[in-house]
């Protein structure tokens, strides 16, 4: 059966790729570091 194999090894170098690339996305990309405030109306308290 090659080809239930090449299927397997397919899927398997796919997802590796998709791994990959996120591993490399969380070792390269710094999110930018800052405070963030956000102001609330007393409306949206009052429910």
């Amino acid at each position: 059966m090659p080809t239930i194999g090449r299927l397997l090894f397919i899927v398997g170098l796919l997802a590796a790729i998709v791994y990959g690339g996120a591993y490399a996305l969380v070792e390269v990309m710094e999110p930018p570091q800052g405070e963030i405030t956000t102001r609330v109306p007393h409306d949206r308290f009052a429910r």
